[in-house]
């Protein structure tokens, strides 16, 4: 993880106090210091295999890998006794399998050539220790991010959401959290105990992190002509979707009228019956911890296509060793789950893995895919 430099030293930065009723600028020290820290240590596991057949017209490449990463680098809370209460330590251990293939074909090899490329990849993350607590969990908006035990890291952890509240004789008969009011979530009583409570009733939500990742790409040739179409796919991630919140209504802005027409505004006006009311004073306390946010963020992406032509005899003849001209278009296509309302369904603003306090997948507005046409010219002296 990147947790900044010299963690290891006490920090000392500059302060202001006022003895006396006096400012006066000082320095004092910013954080305690830990000689003990060290770097993360991996040990595993990798097997590769290697295959060509038919004169190298099919190569097939396979590799598994299984890596224990120990002494990871968080946060963890110190007695306020020492002036601080926080520390870096090297505490816990999370395990990374998986396997990736590659697959290269010729087709065809003679007037017309077709080649292919295939890639496929599958990484399965556990956490493994917690240096000598079960959980921890980062809250942020109300969801959590979990590190537990045998589940994948910082997995989206909050209250399933199974419907609507109409009315408060729904609420009165219903398992509720308090203070709940008609047009926000009923939530899933995992336990069956009538109640809602944060430690019974909260699970595991998915994770940012895809199941599978694949890319094909095939090239064609033809006298002078060339073309390669790229695919890329991902499957399985989840996005926490804060995006949708932007275009709800619940602050000055834009409204998108897709979600707008489906909240709950009243018992009269129910929208579709799965959409949450979108109060702002509502928010954070009912809708942003449960799964509503939490989006499917597979997608098939046709990431480039290209097209070109060599113009053999005229770069001959005007003494150049290539001369190509080409149109190249960029995220031609685009399909993803009709569930996911954000613009790019793998942009995310806070999708990083950096400490303790990480929010992997979370998406505040990113920006969205754009289609490029590029027009070129390739010329070799």
């Amino acid at each position: 993880f990147n947790i900044g430099d010299f963690q290891y030293l006490g920090a000392v930065g500059n302060v202001v106090y006022s003895p006396d009723n006096e400012t006066i600028k000082g320095i004092a020290q910013t954080s305690i210091e830990n000689p003990a820290l060290s770097w993360e240590k991996t040990k595993g596991l990798d097997f590769g295999l290697d295959l060509s057949l038919f004169q190298s017209r099919i190569n097939f490449t396979f590799d598994y890998y299984d890596k224990l990463t120990e002494g990871m680098l968080y946060s963890v809370n110190i007695p306020a006794l020492t002036g601080f209460t926080s520390t870096i330590e090297n505490t816990g251990t999370v395990r990374n399998r998986g396997i990736d293939i590659e697959i290269s074909t010729h087709n065809l090899t003679g007037a017309f050539q077709w080649n292919t490329s295939f890639g496929f990849s599958h990484n399965h993350n556990e956490v493994v220790d917690l240096g000598g607590v079960d959980e921890r969990i980062n809250t942020y908006w109300s969801m959590g991010w979990l590190l537990r035990k045998g589940v994948p890291m910082f997995s989206y952890y909050g209250y399933k959401m199974i419907g609507v509240f109409q009315n408060q004789e729904q609420i009165d008969k219903t398992p509720h959290l308090a203070g709940t009011k008609p047009g926000n979530p009923i939530i899933k009583d995992v336990n069956d105990d009538g109640k809602i409570t944060p430690d019974s009733d909260r699970v595991v939500l998915g994770n940012a992190e895809p199941k599978y990742i694949m890319g094909l790409t095939n090239d064609f040739s033809w006298k002078g002509f060339d073309l390669s179409i790229t695919i890329q796919a991902s499957l399985g991630a989840k996005i926490f979707n804060g995006e949708n919140e932007n275009y709800q209504g619940t602050v000055n802005g834009a409204l998108r009228r897709s979600l707008v027409r489906n909240e709950w505004w009243s018992e009269s006006e129910p929208g579709d019956g799965k959409t949450p009311a979108a109060s702002l004073s509502q928010l954070f306390d009912y809708n942003t911890n449960t799964d509503y946010y939490i989006e499917n963020a597979s997608y098939l992406n046709v990431r480039n296509v290209n097209l070109g032509y060599r113009f053999s005899k005229l770069a001959r003849y005007v003494h150049l060793d290539n001369l190509r001209a080409y149109i190249s278009v960029s995220n031609l296509l685009i399909i993803k789950s009709k569930d996911n309302h954000a613009y790019n369904p793998e942009g995310v603003t806070r999708g990083g893995v950096s400490g303790i306090s990480s929010t992997p997948g979370f998406n505040d507005g990113s920006n969205p895919l754009t289609t490029a046409i590029v027009f070129g010219l390739n010329v070799t002296f």
